[in-house]
């Protein structure tokens, strides 16, 4: 369901948005969705804090996997 919500609406502020809301709601920290998804933690960073504006989609994918 996550991941369906997410590539709906996959303009960058709303799926920051909603990658926050389900971290919380999991409780999982940047470190633990870097581990779950292969991402280097610096450029999980990059893309969560918004410095990344066109995260590349492969990331994006791995996220919402990694989300549910």
């Amino acid at each position: 369901e996550f991941r369906r919500v997410l590539f709906r609406s996959y303009e960058h502020s709303a799926m920051l948005s909603r990658i926050k809301k389900e971290k919380t709601k999991l409780k999982i920290t940047n470190v633990d969705l870097a581990e779950m998804t292969g991402i280097p933690l610096g450029t999980l960073n990059k893309i969560l804090s918004g410095d990344s504006r066109d995260p590349q989609i492969s990331s994006v994918i791995k996220i919402a996997k990694a989300l549910g």
